[in-house]
C-alpha cells in the first residue's frame, strides 16, 4: 500500500511546489516593479521635489542697485514672471499648493490663504498690496521675502494674481507711486548683504562659548522637537536677531541637520512662539 501511494503523494507535493513558485515569479514580474517605484501606479503617489533649504544661498555683498523700469515691472516683465513661476514651484508651493489654494499639508497647518477666492485677504489682492506682503511678511506664518530683489517680488506678485478666479483689482497710479516712494524702486535701492545661516553660525562659533539647548528644561510636550541639543543651541544663537516668523522658517527649512525635528514644520504660530521662547530659556553654556 505505501509503495503505491508514496510516489503519488510525492508527485502531488512536487507539482504543488512548482505552482507556488510560478505564482511567486508571476507576482514579482508584474506587480513588484510598481511597488518599488516611488511614484508607481500601485499606490498613486508621486512625491514632490525636496524642499530647498532657504537658509542656504550664495553670500552676497551689499550694493546699491539701479532703479527699476517701474512701468514694465508693474505691467508684468515676462522674464521676471518666468523666473517667479519657477521659484514658486520650489519655495511657495510647499505652503500655498500648486494651484495657489493653500491646500498643502503645511499650508493647512499654517492657515495659508486660498489665492483663488476674493475673501479674507489680510493685506489685499492688488499688486501693490501683494508686494507689501512679500516685503514685510505676514506674521506668524508668512515671513518677509526681502532677500528677493524688488523685480523678483513684483514677478511673484504677478504669479499670485494669476491664481485668482475673480476679477483682478488694479492698483491706482497713486498706490503705485506710494509703493515706489516707500521702497525707492525707480530711483534705485540698497540691496543688503546676505550671509548663509551655516556661515553665520560658523563665524559666531569661532572663539565664542558653546551653548546647547538642555532638553530637560523644555516643557515635556516640546522635548521631542529638539533632536540634538548642541546643534539646536548653535541654531538659536545664529537666529537670535531674526523675527519669530523668519526664525521659524529657517528652523523648519534646516531640520533635522540644525538639531530640530522635522516635526516643527507642522507647528502653529503660537506653538512656534512657545518653542522658540522655551529653547531660548533652556540655553546653557557647556564649553568656553
Amino acid at each position: 500500500m505505501s509503495d503505491k501511494n508514496g510516489p503519488s503523494l510525492l508527485n502531488t507535493l512536487a507539482w504543488g511546489l512548482v505552482v507556488v513558485l510560478l505564482m511567486v515569479v508571476f507576482f514579482g514580474l508584474l506587480v513588484g516593479p510598481s511597488l518599488r517605484k516611488p511614484g508607481g501606479v500601485a499606490h498613486g503617489y508621486a512625491p514632490n521635489q525636496p524642499l530647498r533649504d532657504q537658509t542656504e544661498f550664495p553670500a552676497v555683498k551689499g550694493k546699491t542697485a539701479p532703479g527699476l523700469n517701474l512701468a514694465q515691472a508693474v505691467a508684468g516683465d515676462p522674464a521676471q514672471i518666468a523666473w517667479a513661476k519657477e521659484e514658486y514651484g520650489k519655495i511657495c508651493v510647499a505652503c500655498h499648493g500648486a494651484e495657489g489654494k493653500g491646500d498643502s499639508p503645511a499650508g493647512v497647518a499654517l492657515g495659508a490663504r486660498n489665492f483663488a477666492t476674493p475673501d479674507a485677504w489680510k493685506m489685499g489682492p492688488k499688486l501693490t498690496q501683494i508686494y507689501q506682503t512679500l516685503s514685510k511678511g505676514l506674521p506668524p506664518g508668512m515671513p518677509a521675502y526681502d532677500t528677493y530683489t524688488p523685480a523678483q517680488r513684483l514677478g511673484l506678485a504677478h504669479v499670485v494674481q494669476g491664481f485668482m478666479k475673480f476679477p483682478v483689482p488694479k492698483a491706482s497710479a497713486t498706490e503705485i507711486a506710494a509703493m515706489d516712494q516707500e521702497h525707492s524702486l525707480s530711483a534705485g535701492f540698497r540691496e543688503a548683504g546676505r550671509v548663509p545661516v551655516r556661515v553665520a553660525m560658523a563665524r559666531m562659533a569661532e572663539g565664542a562659548a558653546l551653548r546647547q539647548v538642555e532638553t530637560a528644561r523644555l516643557p515635556e510636550d516640546l522635548r521631542g522637537l529638539v533632536v540634538d541639543g548642541v546643534r539646536a543651541g548653535r541654531t538659536m544663537d545664529a537666529l537670535a536677531t531674526l523675527a519669530p516668523a523668519q526664525a521659524a522658517l529657517a528652523v523648519s527649512a534646516g531640520a533635522p541637520a540644525n538639531g530640530f525635528s522635522v516635526g516643527v514644520a507642522a507647528l502653529s504660530g503660537s506653538d512656534w512662539n512657545r518653542l522658540l521662547a522655551a529653547c531660548a530659556g533652556a540655553l546653557v553654556t557647556v564649553q568656553s
